[in-house]
């Protein structure tokens, strides 16, 4: 079919590999998404690299990602979690199409696995929250604090700095960029307003530490602690 007519590649094509291609993306085919995005997809793509990342992408056929969804569905992945994951595959097919490791449109690789979403209706209790946050040291503590009294998405917590807390007008600007509406002032919740006057914020840079780990930690404090997995958002 059209790996027939291939046209000449690059020199590397005999030996690149999904890991090569995943490696790829993470360092130049991301440069136009957020921080956030990117963290997501080198998580997901971890699973790909994990089952796939040995095989040539010469040799990478439909049957190698019909047994990767299926391996995953086996380990108790979700369906959508398997969706994100093979949407990264595809994405790091796709920018090895363009720089002419392989040739052909990685559609035929990509079988057809739809996945109905339905949004999560759970929150934590008050309750659990203290628990939770009991977990941490007091660093992802703030973390944790931001995220969920300022109702920030993972990706703005750690854009947050002194400069952009106003104590005396118990308000919080947001400097969010994901969306029209993503840079925002909100009101501060005594919760958290109780956490930034604990002592003094830093004049420059943010509030907390880079947490790449975030949603792993908090799903393995949730087993410890005996409730339902939460995630950050």
């Amino acid at each position: 079919g059209n790996r027939a007519a291939a046209p000449r590649v690059s020199e590397d094509a005999q030996t690149y590999t999904v890991e090569h291609a995943l490696n790829r993306l993470m360092l130049s085919g991301c440069i136009d998404n957020a921080r956030g995005t990117v963290e997501c997809y080198r998580q997901r793509g971890g699973h790909v690299l994990r089952l796939l990342g040995d095989i040539l992408l010469l040799q990478l056929t439909l049957d190698h990602v019909h047994w990767y969804i299926t391996k995953r569905l086996d380990e108790g992945a979700s369906r959508e979690t398997v969706r994100k994951e093979t949407v990264v595959l595809r994405r790091a097919l796709e920018l090895a199409r363009v720089r002419g490791v392989i040739w052909w449109s990685c559609k035929e690789l990509m079988p057809r696995f739809r996945v109905r979403y339905v949004p999560r209706r759970r929150w934590l209790t008050s309750a659990d929250f203290e628990r939770l946050l009991a977990e941490f040291p007091p660093e992802r503590q703030r973390w944790l604090l931001l995220a969920t009294y300022g109702g920030l998405r993972s990706s703005e917590v750690e854009k947050v700095e002194g400069q952009h807390v106003d104590l005396q007008n118990r308000a919080l600007a947001v400097p969010g960029t994901k969306t029209a509406g993503s840079c925002r002032r909100i009101p501060m919740h005594p919760r958290l307003q109780q956490e930034l006057e604990r002592e003094p914020l830093p004049l420059s840079g943010p509030l907390t530490k880079r947490w790449a780990n975030v949603r792993r930690e908090i799903a393995l404090a949730c087993v410890r602690l005996r409730i339902e997995r939460v995630s950050p958002n």
